[in-house]
């Protein structure tokens, strides 16, 4: 292509665009809390109630995300994970449900615990039981036979990644 010619096209379509104000400077602070969230939406379009509770974390290469990983793992991941058992029993039911570290993990992020209520179930019971996991996660409630089973489904994960064409084309 010609530049010169590209600049006249340019120029003769966009001359008279006014250029955007420039956005305003967005806040940005490296405390981090440790204490989750609340925040109380109403939709009257929506029906069931929902619920979600999200813990701050570390960026991806601190040393404490291998062991959230393990306790997502463990809280969430399977028939066996402590969510789906807890469930069984649970008058808090929600009709989906899912829980463990969000986003792109470039940075600090969240580790969340999310449902929509069944119907006659509200948010605060339900918060209240992904409250309590988050508890039983934090104290003394994980096993060596839960911690046992979240590693062996961790290396399992790892070891398919490493199945696939891409993966094996860089190997």
């Amino acid at each position: 292509f010609e530049p010169a010619t590209t600049r006249a096209l340019v120029e003769s379509y966009y001359a008279g665009v006014e250029p955007a104000l420039s956005p305003p400077q967005a806040p940005c602070s490296t405390a981090a809390t440790t204490a989750p969230r609340r925040l109380t939406l109403t939709e009257p379009a929506v029906t069931q109630s929902a619920a979600g509770l999200f813990y701050p974390i570390p960026s991806h290469g601190h040393a404490d995300i291998p062991a959230l990983e393990l306790i997502e793992i463990i809280l969430a991941r399977g028939s066996f994970a402590r969510i789906s058992v807890a469930l069984a029993t649970e008058p808090a039911r929600p009709v989906g449900w899912q829980a463990g570290i969000l986003g792109l993990r470039r940075a600090p992020g969240v580790f969340g615990f999310f449902g929509v209520a069944a119907s006659g179930v509200s948010a605060d019971s339900l918060a209240a039981f992904f409250a309590a996991q988050a508890a039983w996660a934090s104290g003394e409630g994980i096993s060596e036979s839960d911690l046992a089973r979240a590693k062996r489904i961790h290396l399992a994960t790892v070891a398919s990644t490493m199945e696939r064409p891409g993966d094996i084309a860089r190997s």
